[in-house]
């Protein structure tokens, strides 16, 4: 095998692997807005009768996911953004 055909593999397989965490990436974020809309439905139809501590708890665990979630996103984000340049650096060096 060549350098070249070498280069080529590298490049492809990269390819894949960003279209792979795109993918992860969108359906964090779909996670994420079902999340929020949890949160609001929560906060928003409490309803009488309803012991005030058990909504507190519920939306605070909530509000702990989508954070969990939103620091997913962003690592995800930094890893597409360099894998992206890599595979840019990759094609002007071919």
């Amino acid at each position: 095998m060549t350098l070249r055909e070498n280069r080529l593999t590298a490049m492809g397989l990269l390819l894949k692997e960003i279209e792979t965490l795109e993918k992860n990436m969108q359906k964090r974020k779909a996670l994420h807005e079902d999340f929020s809309v949890e949160l609001l439905n929560l906060v928003g139809r409490r309803e009488v009768g309803k012991d005030p501590v058990e909504v507190i708890h519920k939306s605070e665990k909530i509000q702990q996911q989508i954070s969990e979630n939103l620091t997913d996103i962003r690592h995800l984000d930094k890893k597409i953004a360099k894998m992206k340049h890599r595979a840019n650096r990759m094609k002007q060096t071919n």
